[in-house]
């Protein structure tokens, strides 16, 4: 019995290790490029608030220049809707990481089936953030 137990115990241990899932806020390469996916879903689904949130000083922007950078990021957006059809995802395929500084490459791919690899410049500033 005691070593069904700890068999059981190994399982679930190796379960939930198996099940990590990176964080925003850990400064790996691992997790810059969990974030920047994250973050060109927020595209994908609409969500540039956020977006717009999860840029490098944000915090310190005055409302006015706030909106104006949500309506800039929904213009891009609109911009690639009418051109692509549309984004469909983003997936980081590498990444450059020097202290708190990252760039992840990401394969974008698009409504019209139509795939670019852009660079995306982060920032670790207690959570990764978009340069």
């Amino acid at each position: 019995m005691r070593r069904l137990s700890f068999l059981f115990l190994g399982i679930v241990l190796l379960m939930s290790a198996s099940c990590h899932r990176p964080s925003l806020n850990d400064l790996s390469d691992e997790s810059a490029r969990y974030a920047a996916e994250y973050y060109y879903a927020m595209l994908v689904e609409g969500r540039f608030d956020e977006y717009v949130a999860a840029m490098e000083h944000s915090e310190e922007m005055r409302p006015e220049m706030r909106s104006q950078m949500v309506a800039l990021v929904a213009q891009f957006v609109d911009d690639i809707k009418t051109n692509k059809g549309g984004l469909v995802s983003a997936k980081a395929t590498s990444d450059s990481l020097s202290g708190n500084e990252a760039c992840v490459f990401l394969d974008i791919l698009y409504a019209d089936s139509t795939q670019e690899h852009v660079a995306f410049p982060m920032v670790f500033q207690q959570q990764w953030k978009i340069r």
